[in-house]
């Protein structure tokens, strides 16, 4: 209520009026809220290695207002098709679809958004044989290592990086053909090396962990996938000649 105070001096002269205005009790104070830009957790940019023609990793973000999210790809990249699946929450798939294996680097930029403001991150998706753990973040939780049908050995290296701890290598499952064994068992990087005694015909799994103490762990799961080349076998016979193509099978 805006309050007047009326004081009357009696002087033989004059009279002297005082006004004061206050703040009115009945209008609300102005409000100092001020939207904040919503923050991807995985910072501004992350390296993916790409193993195949699908890639997948999940991004998160935290909004200190509570407002929703959207995400959205803004950049392609020159190679593939990235998408993000749900396009709305505080947690997003994002998937890089290509038609063949990469053989150079290619980016995409991801975007979320609570419609007035937003963040960004640079996705930089590299062909690789290398496997990437984290701290609690496994870049690619299943690789697939394919392999010769004529070969008896395979090896893949698996890096990781950790500033609070050196990092313990150890193999918690073993395939059910052949042996698994590791270069180093401490470190930032170890080789897996696979052995077996026969040309594989199925399969073969195994387990690979990082621990860094009791701070974080980390496993990779290793899938050993026996192919065959594209071979032609000509069988000659008394009157005719027989083409075989052999392709790679599915197991």
């Amino acid at each position: 209520m805006k309050k007047l105070l009326l004081y009357t001096a009696t002087s033989a002269l004059a009279t002297s009026i005082f006004v004061s205005c206050l703040h009115d009790d009945d209008d609300p104070a102005p409000s100092s809220a001020t939207n904040r830009a919503p923050v991807i957790t995985q910072g501004a940019s992350m390296n993916v290695p790409v193993f195949g023609t699908l890639t997948t990793l999940t991004l998160s973000a935290t909004d200190a207002d509570n407002n929703a999210l959207s995400w959205s790809v803004t950049t392609q990249p020159s190679t593939g098709v990235v998408t993000v699946n749900p396009t709305s929450g505080n947690m997003t798939t994002v998937t890089l679809r290509t038609s063949a294996t990469l053989v150079t680097m290619v980016s995409a930029v991801v975007r979320v958004s609570d419609t007035s403001l937003h963040d960004t991150i640079t996705l930089n998706f590299a062909p690789s044989s290398t496997v990437n753990v984290g701290n609690n973040l496994i870049a690619a939780e299943v690789v697939h290592v394919p392999i010769l049908a004529s070969n008896t050995t395979a090896a893949i290296t698996v890096s990781a990086t950790n500033s609070m701890a050196n990092l313990n290598w150890s193999v918690m499952t073993q395939p059910s053909t052949g042996m698994v064994t590791l270069s180093a068992t401490t470190g930032n990087m170890t080789t897996v090396n696979y052995m077996f005694a026969a040309p594989l015909t199925t399969a073969q799994m195994a387990i690979i962990r990082a621990t860094s103490g009791s701070l974080s762990t980390d496993t990779v799961r290793i899938n050993f996938q026996p192919v065959r080349p594209l071979t032609q076998v000509i069988a000659y016979g008394a009157t005719s000649q027989v083409t075989v193509r052999w392709t790679t099978p599915s197991f």
